[in-house]
């Protein structure tokens, strides 16, 4: 088999300090897959011996890889503003929520009757609408009560006629508004 210093062409005082040197204390380059990660660990027998000489498991991203303290200081800053920032946002949106609510407050206080009017506007007419209809129902009473009446008097019915004549009407306006609703879907 062939000698180290021949593969690698270090010596052999060299290759030992590598080996040896403790992978938290080198730079992100010797602790990390370039020297003793996969590099070195598929010339000198395979992947997995170097991963577990100074690669992926001793040395390598997790330990003093690529990820060095400088790098991980930056990152926990950078989380800290983004969370400063997002702390900001939050408390100017109560503010600015509570100030809308003071507004509304204060605004129905100090609005002028008209404003009040003007408001209620859609409410009113939706009242006035249902008035008119309620007022329609009871003409509309009125005029199928003369009118019926004057048929019952004029023609001689029997009492199960009468009754009948008298149910059709309220039956039929049933009815017809069933059909309503039934078409209008």
């Amino acid at each position: 088999m062939a000698e180290l210093s021949q593969v690698y062409g270090l010596g052999v005082e060299q290759y030992a300090a590598e080996q040896v040197e403790p992978p938290s204390t080198t730079s992100p380059m010797n602790g990390g897959g370039m020297n003793g990660g996969a590099m070195n660990g598929g010339m000198n027998g395979g992947a997995m011996n170097g991963a577990m000489n100074g690669g992926a498991m001793n040395g390598g991203a997790m330990n003093g890889g690529s990820m060095n303290g400088g790098e991980m200081n930056e990152l926990d800053d950078e989380v800290d503003k983004t969370i400063n920032k997002l702390k900001n946002n939050i408390q100017k949106q109560k503010t600015l929520n509570n100030l809308k609510q003071e507004l509304k407050k204060g605004g129905d206080e100090s609005a002028s009757m008209m404003d009040k009017y003007g408001r209620s506007k859609k409410d009113v007419s939706k009242l006035f609408l249902m008035s008119l209809l309620v007022l329609l129902g009871l003409s509309m009473n009125d005029i199928v009560k003369y009118y019926l009446a004057k048929y019952i008097m004029n023609n001689e019915l029997t009492n199960n006629n009468e009754l009948y004549l008298r149910l059709s009407i309220p039956l039929s306006i049933l009815l017809l508004v069933w059909t309503i609703k039934a078409l209008s879907k």
